[in-house]
C-alpha cells in the first residue's frame, strides 16, 4: 500500500474531526507496538483545509478506518509545511527527507 491522505475542510474541522482521526489512528498504532515507519503527518491548506496523510505502513494498519473516511492514494507530502502527528520522529526525518 502506498501513501493516502485525507482532506479534512474547516466545518470538519470545527467539528473535531481531526481530534477523532488522530485519536483513531493513535489506538491503533498503539495496540500494534508503536510500528517504527507508520506515520501520521498533517500539513495546513491556503484555503483553511487540512490535510492528514497516511504512510504506507499507517495505510496499512488504518486500512479499514481510510475506507470509511474517503481517503485518496497520494504522494508523500512536501517536507515544508508538513507536521509530524504521530509517529517516529526518526522516520519522519528519514521519509521526508
Amino acid at each position: 500500500m502506498g501513501w493516502m491522505k485525507i482532506r479534512l475542510t474547516t466545518e470538519q474541522i470545527v467539528a473535531g474531526e481531526v481530534d477523532r482521526v488522530q485519536n483513531a489512528f493513535d489506538q491503533l498504532f498503539i495496540a500494534h507496538h508503536s510500528p517504527h515507519a507508520a506515520l501520521l503527518l498533517g500539513r495546513g491548506e491556503a484555503d483553511d483545509d487540512y490535510e492528514l496523510f497516511f504512510s504506507p505502513q499507517a495505510t496499512e494498519l488504518a486500512a479499514p478506518m481510510l475506507g470509511t473516511m474517503g481517503a485518496q492514494p497520494c504522494s508523500p507530502p512536501p517536507r515544508d509545511g508538513t507536521a509530524l502527528v504521530i509517529g517516529d520522529r526518526v522516520a519522519f526525518e528519514e521519509v521526508l527527507r
